[in-house]
């Protein structure tokens, strides 16, 4: 009995996983509508995951490239916010629970 509940869930993933599939393939386009305020926040989160040691792989060369976007975006609003997004980069500048 849950052997074939099991079964017939793990069909009913592989069918949903198919469509999404075929989404990916018919390069299907999601569009954002983000405020400065919240691409910055977006971006400090990618710069973030992007520096685990294990956040490797195809995926984490995408999210880069997407972060790289937003940061040549965000420098054209200023110097300031220029700095912010080039210090995003870099784990010395990060704030400890304690200090913030």
């Amino acid at each position: 009995m849950a052997r074939d509940l099991l079964e017939e869930e793990t069909n009913k993933l592989l069918a949903i996983a198919a469509n999404d599939e075929m989404l990916a393939r018919n390069s299907t386009c999601l569009q954002l509508e983000l405020t400065v305020l919240e691409a910055m926040i977006l971006l400090g989160q990618m710069q973030l995951a992007l520096r685990h040691p294990a956040n490797r792989g195809p995926s984490a060369n995408l999210v880069r490239k997407i972060a790289q976007v937003l940061e040549e975006f965000l420098s054209k609003c200023g110097p300031a916010t220029s700095e912010i997004c080039r210090r995003g980069w870099a784990p010395e500048r990060d704030v400890g629970e304690d200090e913030g």
